[in-house]
């Protein structure tokens, strides 16, 4: 659940102790996203970028039109 669900596909898939967290901009504006769930707590892995998210510290993305983000942890 985001603040952002018009514009915005969030998901979480887990296999045992990984997870795998995908934010998708599917709108031609820009989103600014919060996560609401509090169980998303850690640290991520940008999949592709390796830019790290500390999830304990801010739940909040910035992306562009069209843009995807795929952490993992």
């Amino acid at each position: 659940k985001t603040d952002a669900d018009k514009q915005v596909l969030a998901y979480l898939r887990k296999n045992g102790v990984r997870e795998v967290l995908v934010l998708l901009n599917l709108s031609s504006g820009q989103a600014n996203v919060t996560l609401n769930p509090d169980h998303l707590l850690g640290t991520f892995r940008d999949a592709f970028a390796g830019t790290k998210y500390d999830l304990n510290s801010s739940k909040t993305f910035n992306l562009k039109p069209w843009a995807y983000l795929v952490l993992d942890k």
